[in-house]
């Protein structure tokens, strides 16, 4: 599938990947509407982690959710129980990447 009408949105998204610097992107709004298949199609190729929360889930399901996308993403330890631990190994996951000058996404997905 293609991204139709997006064009406006894809430009200002392809701007914070070529920014000079870190940025933070929070995209909202109703239900259903194709945030997820605008940034999966826009960035699919600067996208280095993604993972998908788990909506309503509680503290338990979330961190399941990120143990499986770690895996995905080549993480063969224990499931992780604390916030700290998690995002350290999804920074470990993508250093290579940003440590060879790649742009990187990072997608969390229904945060």
């Amino acid at each position: 599938m293609e991204l139709v009408g997006r064009t406006k949105e894809v430009d200002l998204l392809r701007q914070y990947v070529e920014s000079d610097r870190a940025e933070f992107v929070a995209i909202y709004g109703r239900r259903r509407v194709g945030k997820t298949f605008l940034v999966s199609k826009a960035l699919q190729n600067d996208i280095v982690f993604d993972v998908s929360g788990v909506i309503q889930g509680d503290k338990e399901d979330q961190f399941s959710a990120f143990h499986q996308a770690l895996r995905r993403f080549g993480y063969d330890g224990k499931r992780l129980n604390n916030w700290m631990d998690v995002f350290f190994e999804v920074e470990r996951l993508v250093t290579p990447d940003v440590n060879s000058g790649k742009k990187c996404v990072i997608f969390i997905d229904d945060m």
